[in-house]
């Protein structure tokens, strides 16, 4: 049985959509350039579109699969969108588990599975989501490592309560084994130590490229009290300490 969430933590829309029903002469807006098709009877104002990052555009796109399955389970990609976990880029799909379901079809980019086991999932205000955990799971069994790491990392961070070893217990019980070797790896890592995904992206290709596993966020002594910091990643090399930093156009650029 889902969990009902009373507070809205689904992430809003980054757009108004526009359903056929709800809009006149769709067509015509669309022929003119002002609506852009996001789903089969979903529009959204075209300029605001095409000023959307990637993931904003993912994000809209999985709102626009809400209206259209509303009694479907987001998974995958579509629920670490919806939850806030990261999304790289514009995944090209939206998952979703059709409960009851037993065979997995394609409608579009909407991908409906049978529910091999049904996902763990909450009701966030009407909206069927799968649970951080189950998120981290599929991205531990199904996608890139520093994907999964990162995805894992801020399912810790974002919920006190997980642990990796629950993670772990999750994906050993899997009924499919596909993936689980490469989730343990990934479990074996995850940590919410890591403040932001491209930490984790970072330690994932730190320790790929073959560099001793680093210490994360450890503060160093500044030269004047008070001025002590944290550094994202450390090492101690001939007694010396080698600090790294991952930062992003962000820090640089203001923008």
């Amino acid at each position: 049985m889902p969990t009902a969430i009373a507070t809205p933590d689904v992430r809003e829309c980054p757009v108004p959509l526009i359903t056929r029903g709800g809009e006149p002469h769709v067509d015509r807006a669309v022929r003119r350039g002002e609506l852009i098709r996001v789903m089969r009877g979903v529009y959204a104002p075209a300029q605001l579109w095409r000023d959307l990052p990637p993931w904003d555009r993912y994000l809209a796109r999985v709102h626009a699969a809400v209206r259209v399955y509303p009694d479907v389970v987001f998974v995958r990609e579509a629920a670490a969108a919806l939850r806030g976990l990261p999304v790289f880029g514009e995944p090209p799909h939206v998952h979703a588990v059709a409960l009851g379901s037993r065979a997995t079809h394609a409608v579009g980019e909407v991908r409906l599975h049978a529910a091999e086991r049904p996902p763990q999932f909450d009701d966030v205000s009407g909206v069927l989501v799968a649970t951080g955990a189950e998120v981290a799971v599929d991205a531990a069994r199904l996608r890139h490592p520093a994907v999964a790491r990162a995805t894992a990392d801020a399912a810790l961070r974002a919920d006190p309560h997980l642990t990796t070893g629950c993670m772990r217990a999750m994906s050993e019980t899997h009924p499919s084994s596909r993936g689980r070797r490469r989730a343990r790896d990934v479990f074996d890592r995850a940590s919410a130590v890591a403040e932001s995904p491209l930490e984790s992206v970072s330690a994932t290709v730190i320790e790929a490229l073959g560099f001793p596993v680093p210490e994360m966020q450890r503060w160093v002594r500044g030269p004047e009290p008070g001025e002590d910091d944290r550094v994202d990643f450390a090492w101690l090399r001939n007694g010396h300490l080698v600090a790294g930093e991952a930062d992003g156009d962000l820090k640089y650029g203001g923008a």
